[in-house]
């Protein structure tokens, strides 16, 4: 009779502890792809960001390198891209810690305090400024973007 309940007991608690990891490893797994998607979805954005400050910046020399077309898509669209960016990084601000996301977050009201200035401050004869200063910011929430993926989702789940 004991040869009979050995085995299942440790059976049932051998499934039990397969089941208990698996669970935690999905939750893992769910945690990554959410991070890695956010970033992924903030990177997008803030290339946006970039390439319109680029275009500006070159058409300041009549070298814009983009048709008409793509110019006014520019135009248009990179003020939503910085609405939709701030959601994103609100999103990336709960999935990971304080510490984790510190310097993406100084460098992200570093870009909203010069893209506020552009948009507020400046004039046409001192928008240049303001452009390439914002430019620089969108450059290093880019690097600090990508230096938070790296650092936290390409290890293990």
């Amino acid at each position: 009779m004991v040869t009979f309940w050995v085995p299942l007991i440790l059976a049932i608690a051998g499934a039990a502890v397969g089941a208990y990891f698996a669970i935690v490893r999905t939750k893992r797994e769910k945690l990554w792809t959410e991070r890695y998607e956010r970033i992924g979805s903030a990177l997008e954005k803030t290339d946006l960001i970039h390439r319109f400050l680029d275009s500006e910046v070159n058409g300041e020399h009549q070298i814009h390198g983009l048709t008409k077309h793509e110019k006014q898509e520019l135009d248009s669209n990179w003020p939503i891209a910085r609405y939709k960016l701030a959601t994103d990084i609100i999103m990336l601000e709960m999935l990971f810690t304080e510490v984790e996301f510190d310097k993406t977050s100084k460098r992200w009201t570093g870009l909203q305090k010069k893209l506020f200035a552009l948009i507020e401050d400046s004039s046409t004869h001192d928008a240049h400024e303001y452009v390439r200063e914002a430019r620089t910011k969108a450059e290093e929430l880019q690097a600090s973007l990508i230096d938070l993926s790296r650092r936290n989702c390409l290890g293990w789940f």
